[in-house]
Order: structure tokens, then C-alpha cells, then sequence
């Protein structure tokens, strides 16, 4: 007899990997010419990322959303501050080392505080436009 749930489950971590590895490219694409130097302005000036985000990149972004959008949606909190750190520290450990690294004064863990607030307003802008 097939068990339903198992395939269920397959498939199931199948999308949740898709929509992953999607994102995950796209996030590096953005990293492209991004220094540590930018990134620590960005970071104590507390700069707005999707505000400045060239409309070119968000309609880009649009061309992701009519292939992947309904798998982005559904396992969108799959896709968090967490994860992106990972691939940060993996794929860009310089830019990494200075979101964790941002001097006290500016607040307690204020690179991470940031990150996570870009993090997620990107993903609900993004959902936004879905």
C-alpha cells in the first residue's frame, strides 16, 4: 500500500528546496559589488534596503514571482533571518563578519537587528507583490 504521507512529506521538502536554492540565488545575484564597507554603512545609518532597491532589480524579482511565486508564498517561513545568515557566512563570509561585527554603540547586535529587519521587510514587500 503507498503511503500517502510519505509522499506528502517528499514533496513537500521537495518545494520548501526550490524555493530555498531560488532565493538563494537571487540573494547572491544582490550581493554582487556590495562591500563590507557598504554593507557597515548601511548597517548605522540603518538604510532602508528595499526602498533603494533599483526598480530594474525588483522587476527582476517579478520575473521569480510568476515562476516560483506560489512556492515562495507557501514556504515563506521556511526563508528567514536564520537561514540567510547561513548563506551569508557561507557565501560571503566578509559581509558576514561585518553584520556581526558592528560596534556596541551602535546597539546590542545591531548588524543582526538590522539584517532582520531588512530581511523581513523584503519578504513581505516581495509577498506584497504577489
Amino acid at each position: 500500500m503507498v503511503d500517502l504521507s510519505k509522499i506528502k512529506s517528499f514533496a513537500k521538502n521537495l518545494g520548501i528546496g526550490i524555493a530555498t536554492e531560488v532565493v538563494r540565488g537571487w540573494f547572491n545575484e544582490q550581493l554582487k559589488g556590495v562591500t563590507p564597507s557598504d554593507l557597515y554603512d548601511a548597517v548605522i545609518t540603518d538604510t532602508d534596503l528595499w526602498s533603494m532597491t533599483p526598480g530594474d532589480i525588483k522587476n527582476a524579482g517579478m520575473k521569480y514571482k510568476k515562476t516560483y511565486g506560489n512556492l515562495f508564498k507557501q514556504y515563506q517561513d521556511e526563508i528567514n533571518t536564520e537561514m540567510l545568515l547561513t548563506w551569508l557566512k557561507d557565501d560571503h563570509p566578509a559581509l558576514f563578519s561585518t553584520i556581526i561585527n558592528i560596534p556596541p554603540e551602535y546597539g546590542p547586535n545591531a548588524g543582526l537587528v538590522w539584517f532582520d529587519k531588512q530581511v523581513y521587510k523584503i519578504k513581505r514587500e516581495i509577498i506584497n507583490m504577489m
